[in-house]
């Protein structure tokens, strides 16, 4: 989960891991910082959740640039963002976003989202092989 705001990032962690399922989530605050460990790590990571306004790099530069990395290039990416605004929305879907989700206001949205998030990339979707489960 690459996330700055602490608040969001410990609601989404416990929304994440309430269904049950055995999870490992890393939070990652600032996109430097996620574009160091993900380029060292992508092989044990299953799932990016990655917000758009992040301190050093945004969440749009940290997808651009994982996109230009071999190991990352398969990445499932999902952004999640307050933003509504369309042109994001295209904007992140052609740098190579797998998903756009908006950020609910509400608790129960949070962990309702987060509970449909982990069961469809986890249950539906077929990923790519990766060693390790685990969502960043």
């Amino acid at each position: 989960m690459v996330e700055d705001n602490p608040a969001e990032a410990l609601l989404f962690d416990r929304a994440l891991k309430k269904p049950g399922w055995p999870l490992e989530v890393t939070r990652l605050e600032d996109g430097e910082r996620a574009i160091e460990f993900l380029t060292r790590t992508a092989g044990n990571c299953d799932l990016v959740l990655l917000d758009l306004n992040l301190p050093r790099l945004s969440g749009i530069e940290v997808l651009e640039q994982l996109r230009r990395v071999a190991g990352c290039k398969s990445l499932p990416i999902v952004i999640v963002s307050g933003s509504g605004d369309l042109a994001d929305v295209e904007r992140c879907y052609r740098a190579g976003a797998n998903s756009y989700v908006r950020k609910p206001i509400h608790v129960d949205e949070i962990f309702a989202m987060a509970s449909l998030l982990v069961s469809y990339w986890s249950t539906c979707a077929t990923l790519p092989k990766r060693p390790a489960a685990a969502i960043v």
